[in-house]
Parts: structure tokens; C-alpha cells; sequence
């Protein structure tokens, strides 16, 4: 089932910036934005805004915010993807060495704030090459 996530752009502007000025810094600029994002898109790009600005400003201000603006179906559809493997590397460099489960805490905190249960996380594998597998080599039998 597809659930369509309705976002107002001038509004996400102002998340960011009332959640940069809190912080002290910049917003990043759009330049790897999408057009015509998937849902699945959306709702990454939602748990890697709440994870990263609940790092400046803790859990409970992030998903409130994030609740304010971009509404509690969104917010709480986005929990799925609240695990490291959908999160960026910047992001996933942050929360290393921390001694709190902020990924816990912010599902909690998502779930206190809608209303609604924890949903299951997403299944997320990364493909890697196998073992003896060189990427110059062909495997398709084609000559160079």
C-alpha cells in the first residue's frame, strides 16, 4: 500500500530553520533534492532530518517540531526508516560512540507524540560483492 506524504515546502523551510537557529548553524542547501520523491524518499529524508536535528537538540524538541510542521502521520510513517542503514553516513558517524540509544529514543518519543505505536522497522540489506569476486574481472565470458 502507498501512502502519499503531503509536504509544504515553505513550511519545511521553516522547520529548518527554527531547528538551525536553535542549533546555531546553517541549513544545507537543496541541491540533491527530488521532484517527484517516493514516498519511501520522503520518509527517509523525514528520519534523517528528526535523527540529525535531535543530535543538536535532543529527541523530544526534534519530533515535536517535526510533528508541528509536517504533521504526526508523517512523522510516524517515517519510523520505519529510523535505523542506521537508511540514515547517511554524516549521520551514522554522529551517533557512533554514543552511549544513549538516540534511534531508540526518538522512535519512543514519535510514538508518545502521535499517539500511535512503534511500527516495525523496515528490512533493509546492502548488497556487497562476493568474496572472490574482483570488479575487474568479466563473468560473462565476453572477451575485453
Amino acid at each position: 500500500m502507498t501512502q502519499s506524504v503531503e509536504i509544504n515546502v515553505p513550511e519545511v523551510d521553516e522547520l529548518l530553520a527554527q531547528t538551525a537557529s536553535a542549533a546555531g548553524v546553517r541549513t544545507p542547501e537543496f541541491g540533491f533534492s527530488e521532484l517527484a520523491a517516493s514516498d519511501l524518499l520522503l520518509q527517509t529524508d523525514i528520519a534523517e532530518f528528526i535523527t540529525s536535528s535531535a543530535l543538536l537538540v535532543g529527541p523530544e524538541r526534534s519530533v515535536q517540531c517535526a510533528v508541528d510542521v509536517l504533521g504526526e502521520e508523517s512523522v510516524s510513517a517515517a519510523t520505519r526508516r529510523m535505523q542506521g542503514a537508511a540514515l547517511s553516513g554524516a549521520t551514522k558517524n554522529a551517533l557512533k560512540g554514543r552511549d544513549d540509544d538516540l534511534l531508540g529514543q526518538i522512535r519512543a518519543e514519535i510514538a508518545i507524540a502521535t499517539g500511535r505505536e512503534t511500527p516495525p522497522l523496515d528490512r533493509i540489506t546492502r548488497l556487497r560483492p562476493a568474496p572472490n569476486h574482483r570488479p575487474s574481472e568479466r563473468t560473462n565470458g565476453d572477451a575485453p
